[in-house]
């Protein structure tokens, strides 16, 4: 294989596999939809293709929302090396928030890095619950944390102690 075939492996640590799946399948369709519909009526083109929008349908269907998370984590490889470079907290024991943070890829990479740093994982309650998970299967539920909410509420109690907030491909899905 190429070093980019290896990269579709999903043994590959940053695998793009679900993400290139996720694409062909349903962003495929979505984007049928709006280039035939959607720019016309101003309808989401997930919403015309699939009847709701992406984050109701995904969580309808579990094995789909599992694959965005794979793909996420996959996708954040690069992104989360660059950010340790330029990036440090502003102090040793800071609280970082991964608002929208999914499994908690991020804030784990980034604990590792600085082994004082505390984080909170905020995301959809389903998905808080299965980042509380896979941050114990890293041995790091001692300093992250993952709460439930929608960024589109009031924050919980718990976020009004974050030192940072960490937002990645969050906002693009939302109007002003």
């Amino acid at each position: 294989l190429t070093r980019a075939g290896d990269l579709l492996r999903k043994d590959h640590p940053q695998s793009l596999r679900d993400l290139a799946m996720m694409t062909i399948e349903e962003q495929g369709d979505a984007w049928d939809s709006l280039l035939q519909d959607g720019l016309k009526s101003g309808v989401n083109g997930f919403k015309l293709a699939f009847g709701q929008d992406f984050w109701s349908w995904h969580h309808k269907h579990p094995h789909k929302d599992a694959r965005f998370a794979r793909a996420m984590k996959g996708f954040s490889g690069e992104i989360i090396a660059a950010l340790l470079v330029d990036w440090a907290p502003p102090r040793p024991d800071a609280l970082v928030c991964d608002v929208g943070g999914g499994l908690g890829h991020v804030l784990t990479e980034i604990a590792r890095h600085y082994p004082s740093m505390r984080g909170l994982v905020f995301d959809q309650p389903s998905v808080a619950a299965n980042a509380t998970q896979a941050i114990k299967e890293q041995g790091l539920e001692k300093r992250i944390q993952s709460v439930g909410g929608s960024f589109l509420e009031a924050f919980p109690p718990e976020l009004a102690e974050c030192d940072v907030f960490h937002m990645k491909l969050i906002l693009h899905y939302w109007s002003d």
